[in-house]
């Protein structure tokens, strides 16, 4: 009977967790942006722009592709290395510019270094530099504006937005008129830049770019750190597997990727998007293990299917999808920890790049010494990636560090007391709230930090809700004590959630206490004491008591 109801269950479940999403608010221009952005890389950096994206439909020198990515995981590095000199160029509009201008110029170039009597090699290099550069700056500044979305947001958002940019892609490769695809591809990081700008400086024109190094966050570098490390070595292997499964099928780069990019990207949003919907409780939990198995199933199944459409959709469903996941995890880190986004998004994306881009360059060694392969040795080549990708998933980033195991903080004893209901809004929001990753613990600059850093994919980050719902408060807490808080959070900024968060907190109540109290997930209640002292500027418990108390004295 409950084995005959599960499919029931499965149903009624992804049915709840549909409707508690937005989904007219998940089409945004913040997507639309990164799709075009997403599809632009296609079409530039994938192999189809050698017939493509030339004006008289020509093959580009391979130096392009070669020097390009090199340009841009070393801009990426430099930007995690030297994050506040790098940051000027995303964050201050008048630089901003240089960023979207650098890529158009260099799609230019790369359109015009097929035409007769140019100097080919000299505008290969100089665009291979300026889309290095280019797409390196867009990339960081969609890093920044993921850095302030809500987790859930972007694990709803990812997926979907290389699903767009694989039909894009589609769209802008099949044209008929070589000189119409330079043009689209050419618009596609202009149109991006110009979203991301939408999004940086005139969406939220007052917000503060959160860009420096807090005190806390090297309990984070850590997980930066394997993050990166599983990124780059999961990479090269994907990229070794679609150099040789490419040259051992005989097809040609734009019969690889045409139509099966768009299959394999379906598949990474079938994937994801079913792991949060079937999920009990809507966490995105289920994604970093469902990536890695599927992955590692796909690698195995390539030899069976050699030849055959299906195997470039295997070969590409892998790739799209751990690109996804790591650049969730990324915006994950820098949403939940005080650390640099340049930081994260530039080491983490850089050695994704690398990884891909050694991984072509392993692929183009084998093909050149050992094609055509038999196979025996493509069964080798399968088997050796897939190990790369289980030893990464079990010695690298282990699902320990995506997946804490429970904890609760220390408590403090505290009698029970009546609670006295007052009325704020916001209550009837509390369903359409999706829940997806957040941090379960905090930063040193948190109170009652944890040393070791993880990603929580099970809590959620809910907004503040200002009116209507009810929310109790013990009659212990003085109403002149409640007004000197309010003093406190007037001054520092708070919003009204962070105010009662920070009244209970400041009376001694434990963690669970609050939650109970004022209806939240455990990462709710860490993400907004985090903001509280970091808008109050301080960095432990005493130094938050200290400051209220002084300012209790100062009212007297």
């Amino acid at each position: 009977m409950a084995a005959g109801m599960q499919p029931v269950s499965l149903f009624y479940r992804c049915k709840n967790n549909i409707a508690r999403v937005d989904w007219r608010g998940l089409l945004n221009w913040r997507l639309f942006g990164f799709a075009l952005n997403r599809a632009w890389v296609y079409l530039l950096f994938i192999g189809v722009a050698s017939s493509t994206v030339t004006w008289n439909g020509q093959a580009v020198p391979g130096i392009v592709f070669t020097v390009s990515s090199v340009a841009l995981f070393c801009l990426l590095f430099l930007f995690a290395a030297f994050s506040k000199e790098f940051s000027l160029f995303v964050t201050k509009p008048s630089l901003f510019w240089i960023g979207p201008f650098l890529t158009v110029a260099g799609t230019v170039l790369v359109a015009t270094t097929t035409l007769p009597g140019v100097p080919q090699l000299l505008l290969a290099l100089i665009a291979d530099i300026t889309t290095g550069i280019g797409s390196g700056i867009i990339t960081m500044g969609y890093g920044l504006l993921y850095k302030n979305v809500q987790p859930q947001h972007t694990c709803l958002e990812t997926p979907l937005a290389v699903f767009i940019a694989a039909l894009i892609f589609f769209l802008a490769s099949d044209l008929t008129s070589s000189v119409a695809s330079c043009i689209v591809t050419l618009l596609l990081p202009l149109a991006s830049g110009i979203m991301l700008y939408f999004g940086l400086f005139k969406q939220n024109p007052d917000q503060a770019f959160d860009i420096e190094e807090q005190s806390g966050a090297s309990s984070a570098q850590g997980l930066v750190v394997r993050v990166s490390i599983c990124a780059g070595l999961v990479g090269t292997a994907d990229g070794t597997v679609r150099s040789v499964f490419m040259a051992a099928s005989g097809v040609g780069a734009f019969e690889f990727y045409h139509v099966p990019l768009v299959l394999a990207s379906l598949i990474t949003l079938v994937l994801m998007w079913g792991c949060l919907l079937l999920s009990k409780d809507f966490s995105g939990r289920g994604i970093y293990k469902a990536t890695i198995f599927m992955m590692a199933l796909f690698f195995q199944l390539l030899p069976v299917f050699l030849g055959t459409s299906f195997e470039h959709v295997l070969a590409l469903a892998g790739y799209g999808t751990f690109n996804a996941l790591i650049w969730i995890l990324l915006a994950v880190i820098a949403h939940n920890y005080a650390i640099s986004p340049f930081k994260v998004f530039g080491m983490g994306w850089g050695m994704i790049t690398f990884g891909v881009f050694a991984g072509s360059l392993i692929g183009d060694f084998l093909c050149s010494f050992f094609a055509p392969f038999s196979p025996q040795l493509l069964s080798l080549v399968a088997l050796v990636s897939t190990l790369i990708v289980l030893l990464s998933y079990m010695f690298v980033l282990k699902e320990s560090d995506i997946v804490p195991q429970a904890s609760d903080a220390p408590t403090v004893d505290t009698a029970s007391i009546a609670a006295v209901e007052i009325p704020v809004t916001g209550a009837s929001q509390m369903q359409d709230i999706a829940e997806g990753f957040s941090a379960s613990t905090m930063p040193s600059t948190s109170p009652q930090a944890n040393d070791e850093s993880v990603i929580d994919l099970e809590a959620a980050d809910t907004p503040d809700l200002l009116s209507q719902e009810t929310l109790p408060f013990d009659p212990d807490i003085k109403p002149r004590f409640i007004n000197r808080c309010k003093e406190v959070a007037q001054k520092y900024g708070l919003s009204e959630r962070e105010t009662q968060i920070m009244i209970l907190y400041a009376k001694g109540r434990s963690y669970t206490r609050i939650q109970e109290e004022l209806f939240i997930s455990r990462g709710t209640l860490t993400t907004h004491l985090r903001h509280i002292y970091q808008k109050m500027e301080v960095h432990n418990k005493q130094e938050f008591l200290d400051l209220i108390e002084q300012r209790s004295d100062d009212a007297e």
